[in-house]
């Protein structure tokens, strides 16, 4: 069977060392393979690659720029996702992949509101290692359920 996948995109964040030692035990509790791909990749890589380096296990760095359709196809192969931007937060809703938003602006937390996911996002200034680690874990023991809600709630959109 092949390995879930935990598809993940930080900007341009100085959190990305400490969020690592939270992707570490959540994808290693739930055997999952972190992949890091940018979404505005001048803009995303340098926190990518920080965190792959952070990383103390097999992960997957996507270090070139996408178009939409390759953003989207990669996406289709993921399980889960940790996002920082909007597009990929959106992206993910209408894929009905469960997410959890690291919200850097007020636009990120009201899409999530819209989403009724708000319960999986977390303001960059708040997260810290233990917060991202329940919510991930959180997410992933409740993900069937959220595709149903999010295909109930990207309808209305």
């Amino acid at each position: 069977m092949p390995q879930k996948k935990l598809l993940i995109n930080l900007r341009q964040n100085k959190n990305a060392a400490q969020y690592a030692v939270a992707i570490e035990k959540v994808c290693e509790q739930n055997d999952l393979v972190p992949v890091l791909m940018p979404i505005y990749y001048k803009q995303d890589i340098d926190s990518l690659r920080k965190l792959k380096k952070s990383l103390r296990i097999p992960s997957l760095l996507i270090d070139q720029p996408l178009s939409g359709q390759e953003t989207i196809a990669i996406l289709q192969q993921c399980d889960t996702v940790l996002a920082e931007r909007l597009h990929l937060i959106i992206f993910s809703a209408l894929l009905q992949k469960p997410f959890v938003a690291l919200s850097y602006d007020p636009k990120v937390s009201a899409m999530a509101d819209q989403l009724q996911m708000s319960r999986y996002c977390i303001a960059t200034e708040q997260a810290d290692a233990q917060l991202l680690l329940n919510t991930l874990q959180d997410l992933l023991e409740n993900q069937d359920d959220l595709r149903q809600l999010l295909g109930k709630s990207t309808a209305a959109l």
